[in-house]
């Protein structure tokens, strides 16, 4: 389940996209890794943290919908076990 109310629009200069949106970034160095994601949330605490967000951020969210897709099965485990593989390697 993706929500965000904020994205990278264009990658910052050495930046280089490597997933649709600018949602997975790599600089050019091949340092730095910037995701706009966060596999190791998981949907209970980001719903805890939705419920609990102003009336302004949420006003217009269906949060029962949404709580239905993010109790669903993920993949942040793995996605953070291949940060860590590639973290590893530099």
């Amino acid at each position: 389940m993706e929500f965000h109310r904020r994205a990278v629009t264009k990658p910052a200069e050495g930046f280089v996209r490597l997933a649709e949106d600018n949602e997975l970034l790599r600089s050019s160095s091949n340092m730095i890794l910037s995701t706009q994601s966060h596999p190791e949330m998981k949907g209970p605490l980001a719903m805890s943290m939705l419920r609990a967000a102003t009336p302004e951020y949420n006003k217009d969210l269906d949060l029962e919908n949404i709580e239905n897709n993010m109790m669903g099965p993920e993949d942040g485990d793995a996605v953070f076990g291949c940060i860590v593989e590639w973290v590893a390697e530099r």
